[in-house]
């Protein structure tokens, strides 16, 4: 791992910068390089993986099965029940950044768990009406890798978790600024790439991309956190990264699943020179780590992903409960009553007494 540890630190130093999110490449430090440190020096870290088999690179590619046909501007516009003109101004190709009535985002700042801010920047109804349609008509329709659980029917928190229960390390890894990483460059992509001409796939990437102004944050155009659009969008640009981080955990004799910016990796022995790995990968496919957020954790501990607790099978930790518990027997806001419905609905999911208990709680609340 000393091979892959001093090109990071290298490229870190070339930067000017000691933290490994100035890493924003999609080569590491340049194309190969893993899979020749792979070949040379894996062996040495235990992991037995057939070379060649192209796991790092090929991706299956996405096969088009009941998609629009959208040849032209105009297809799209009439696809969407709109004119050129609106569909123009809707995607908002020069990042003209209308701002007040005329703008088609609302923005608000919100506090992290864990310090710091997050922007939220919420469509306005005629947009996200509009966004709604395009992720029910097409979006959905993009092939998702069986790792990705986070936003896909069918898929939850604890179809996420359950493939790591009872093992005997279970390691949690982060992506950092998940949504900011996919550029409007890369949703052009994952357009053209599903087979449309790229003067479509760039309309199509303006609907589900923004810029917000620069007096709210100067910010490259990127998937807006509040548009219904995003988590889809998002998965289906992570497929690459899915079908390498699985391919790599499949000849590691691991198991992986992805819930947003959420990895998840378990097995018998999961080696630091793996972790590595990931990291080599995760930067190569264009996106952020976030290393402070990594936790390996084995059996004799408290094994949580997600807020699941995965040591037997899926349960909700006692902490969550208790605090869950406590802010309905102090009162809550009017406006936290949506938010807490699904809180407690995602408890009961994973452990139904639990959730019983804090629906009768939640059902005695005056909420004015």
């Amino acid at each position: 791992m000393k091979q892959v540890r001093k090109a990071i630190e290298e490229r870190v130093a070339e930067m000017g910068d000691g933290d490994l999110q100035v890493l924003f490449t999609r080569k590491l430090p340049k194309a190969g390089y893993s899979e020749k440190w792979l070949t040379k020096n894996l062996e040495k870290y235990g992991i037995r993986l057939m070379s060649g088999e192209g796991w790092l690179r090929e991706v299956p590619r996405m096969e088009k099965e009941g998609w629009p046909e959208l040849t032209t501007v105009g297809d799209l516009a009439f696809f969407l029940r709109m004119g050129v003109g609106e569909l123009e101004w809707f995607s908002d190709l020069k990042n003209l950044n209308r701002e007040g009535k005329l703008g088609h985002y609302r923005y608000r700042w919100i506090p992290k768990r864990r310090g710091g801010r997050r922007l939220l920047m919420e469509p306005k109804e005629s947009l996200k009406m509009t966004q709604r349609r395009l992720l029910e008509s097409l979006v959905d329709l993009i092939p998702l890798h069986e790792a990705a659980h986070g936003f896909r029917k069918a898929r939850s928190i604890r179809t996420y978790a359950e493939p790591h229960c009872g093992k005997a390390v279970v390691v949690r890894m982060d992506l950092a600024d998940f949504f900011p990483s996919v550029t409007f460059a890369r949703v052009v992509g994952l357009f053209e790439m599903c087979g449309y001409r790229k003067v479509v796939a760039r309309h199509l990437a303006g609907l589900c991309t923004h810029k917000p102004p620069s007096r709210v944050a100067k910010i490259a155009r990127h998937l807006p956190q509040g548009a219904p659009t995003s988590p889809a969008v998002a998965n289906a640009v992570a497929y690459r990264l899915d079908c390498r981080l699985a391919g790599l955990a499949e000849k590691a004799g691991l198991k992986y699943t992805r819930y947003a910016d959420d990895l998840a990796f378990s097995g018998d022995w999961v080696g630091e020179g793996f972790r590595d790995l990931v990291n080599v990968i995760i930067l190569e496919e264009g996106f952020l780590i976030n290393p402070r957020k990594t936790r390996v954790m084995k059996a004799s501990q408290r094994q949580r992903l997600a807020g699941v607790v995965v040591n037997a099978h899926p349960n909700v930790g006692r902490g969550e409960f208790d605090r869950l518990k406590a802010i309905l027997h102090a009162g809550p806001k009017a406006e936290e009553k949506e938010v807490l419905r699904g809180k407690i609905a995602a408890v009961g999911m994973l452990n139904e007494r639990r959730g019983e208990k804090l629906l009768r709680l939640f059902d005695g609340v005056d909420w004015g």
